[in-house]
Parts: structure tokens; sequence; C-alpha cells
């Protein structure tokens, strides 16, 4: 909807209008929602009566409100996402800007107010998709399967969404792409069980096939690529898509792991960080922050990687990639005990997978194409020795890292 002057400044009605078109392009370009140009909504501008009407009349689930006005030195953006069908306010966000600075500022303002818009629409849908009984869309069933916890059993299920999606629309794109990375993190969670890379394989084709355009396909595809050891077919997907469009947080992820399996570090760094900025709350963010901590792992940073595997698990206490190598640091800095204590973790956490699985998880975590890694044959000789002398029955409930509280 058009954007509201608070100030009384003649220049602010420029400004208004300017970020309600750059905020329309960042997120159609997205090419996950669909987004009414400025001009269905110009009739607005003095103010909605009937929020509900209106959406009806628009044809539209969400309506984006936004005034700006001056306080001090500095410009305040407020906006808030309404709901057509109910007129609920359903978020509602503040962000300011030096006056002095915002010339140079107002593309970061405006990426930053589409990230947060782009991460709650997600999750609505999301929510409003599991609650659906029945009669499902393709795109519903496949978000019914983006849990974002990336364990072995949320890859599964994403997997069995996939299919269900591809059932109803078999020209789907994003759900060939979101099979390709299913099936592709199915591989390298598994330690290297090279099963699913034909099939794989099939769904990274058809995908750029059908939408070769497309930013969040390419880069779901170069995310499989990297997890089937084609990283060097990944990075130019990778890059395609960030010049299609370099705001989104997915296209910012895959292009970090890409690097990092390059061995580039300090780049892969640098992306997983600015996915972070353009996904704020999001359910993934864990998994941005342990591809940093190996990273720093790799790269011989252990007291920082330390300190970032810390975050990811005050994040998600119970991913058994950050507890892997978690053990890794403990081992090579002797804290044997420390080890000991976070194996006990990853056993209560995952009962049902095997010494040989999380063995083979490291493995993949690594060695090629990470490598060379010279201690890497004693880094899993020393975890496999640990894991068979530690009893489960005196796992220390203090060593467990404790969630973050909800912000």
């Amino acid at each position: 909807m058009p954007f509201t002057n608070r100030s009384g400044v003649v220049e602010d009605d420029v400004f208004a209008d300017g970020m309600v078109e750059d905020v329309i392009d960042a997120l159609s370009l997205g090419g996950g929602m669909k987004v009414l140009s400025s001009s269905a909504t110009r009739g607005y501008r003095k103010g909605v009566a009937d929020l509900g009407a209106a959406a009806r009349q628009l044809g539209v689930r969400y309506m984006l409100e936004g005034n700006v006005r001056r306080v001090g030195a500095t410009l305040r953006v407020t906006c808030q996402l309404v709901e057509g069908e109910t007129s609920n306010v359903v978020w509602i966000q503040r962000f300011d800007r030096p006056l002095a600075e915002l010339a140079e500022l107002q593309e970061d303002l405006v990426s930053e107010v589409a990230a947060h818009l782009g991460v709650q629409v997600r999750q609505l849908e999301v929510a409003r998709a599991l609650k659906k009984p029945s009669d499902l869309t393709a795109w519903e069933a496949l978000v019914r399967g983006s849990s974002g916890s990336l364990s072995l059993r949320s890859i599964r299920t994403a997997i069995e969404h996939g299919r269900k999606a591809l059932s109803i629309e078999p020209d789907y794109a994003a759900a060939h792409a979101s099979m390709a990375s299913s099936l592709g993190a199915l591989v390298f969670w598994t330690g290297g069980d090279m099963a699913s890379v034909p099939e794989t394989e099939l769904h990274i084709d058809r995908a750029l096939a059908l939408a070769p355009d497309e930013p969040n396909v390419l880069a779901r595809v170069a995310w499989a690529l990297c997890m089937i050891n084609r990283e060097q077919e990944a990075l130019p997907l990778a890059e395609r898509a960030a010049a299609l469009n370099h705001n989104l947080a997915a296209v910012q992820g895959t292009l970090g792991l890409a690097y990092i399996r390059l061995r580039r570090w300090d780049e892969g760094i640098a992306h997983f960080e600015a996915e972070r900025r353009l996904s704020p709350g999001s359910a993934g963010f864990f998994h941005s922050v342990f591809l940093q901590a190996l990273a720093q792992l790799l790269d011989g940073r252990l007291e920082a990687a330390e300190a970032t595997l810390d975050r990811s698990l005050s994040m998600n206490p119970n991913f058994a990639g950050s507890l892997l190598l978690k053990t890794v640091i403990f081992q090579a800095t002797n804290r044997e005990e420390g080890a000991s204590d976070v194996i006990r973790r990853i056993r209560r956490t995952e009962p049902g997978a095997s010494l040989d699985m999380h063995v083979n998880r490291l493995s993949a975590y690594l060695s090629h194409p990470f490598g060379p890694n010279p201690p890497f044959d004693e880094r899993l000789a020393a975890f496999r020795a640990l894991w068979e002398s530690t009893p489960l029955e005196n796992w220390s409930v203090q060593t467990a890292p404790k969630a973050a509280s909800p912000s």
C-alpha cells in the first residue's frame, strides 16, 4: 500500500514512494510471492476504511502498510503486515536510519525491510499450509516439508513432501530444485552414501530446464551440486543467481557453501553473514552459523570455531552436526571429558544413529573437498575410540547447551 509521509517534509513524499517501489521490486525478484504493482494500489493513497474489503477487491492475502517520519536526526520507517481476511496486524517493525547517511543507506534499508517481510510471509504461509487438512496445492505440499531443522528425519520428510508436490504438479521447477537439494543433503548427511546421487542429478537437470533464470531454483540446484561434490559446477550457478537477485538469503547461503567447499574461507564466511542479515528470525539460521564454524575449524581457527559453534547450539541445541564438530575441537584441545559429554548428548539426541554413521558425517565434514587435512585419519580414529569408551548412562546434564530465549 502507499506509504504515508508523516514528516510534513515534501522530499519525504518522494522517499516514501520510492520505498514502496523498491520493496515491490525486491520481493518480486525473489520469485516466491506475487506482489501487486504500486499502480494497483494508487487509489488508496488517502487511506483505507475497510482493509478486508480492500484485500478482497485487490485479490491479495496480505497488505503491507507503512509510514515515514523524522525523529531528530533520524528517518524512521514503520511497517506493518495485515492479513486481509481478518484485518489483523500479524507483524510490525520499525527501521531507523541517520538522515545524514540516508542516500548511501537507502538500498540497505530496502533490503532489510524486504528481508523481514519475506521471512514473515513465508512463516505465515507455512503455518497456513500445515493447518490445511486436504486438497493441497503443490506449493503447500512442498512447504510442509520445510521445517529447517536439518536432521536426518527432517530431510527424509522434505523428500516425502517433495514427491507429493511433484505428483500434483510434475513440471514444478521449485519442487525439482527442492528434491535435488534434499536428496543431496541426504548424501552429505549420511557421509557420502552415493545411492541417491542419480536421482539428485535427474532433479537438478529438470529444475534447470524448467527455470534457468529463477534465482531460488539456481540457488537450490547449486546447493545440491555442492552436496554431491560438484562444487566447481555449483559456483557459476550460485553467482548467476546472485547476479539476478543478490538480496535473497538462499542465494547468499549457497554462495557461502560453494566458497568454503573451494577452501575460500573468508569469502564463504562473508556470504553466510549476508545470508543471516537477509533472513532475520529464520528457522534455519543456526545452520548458516554452523557452516561458518566449519570454515573456521578447517582454516585452523579453533577458538573462533568453538565460539561460533556455541552460537549455533544456542539456536538449535540438538543439531548433531554442531555437536560432532564440538567433539573434534574438544579432542584437538585435549579436553577429553568435555568431548565425552558431547558424545553422550549426541547418543541421546539420535539414539538410532550408529557410530559408523557419525564417523561418515565427520568424514564428509573434514575430508575432501575441504582437505587435505593431515590429521584427518587420526581425528576419526580418536572419535571412534572415545565413542566406544563413553558409556551413555553417566551423561552430565549440566554440560548440555542451553537453548536461546525467544527474542
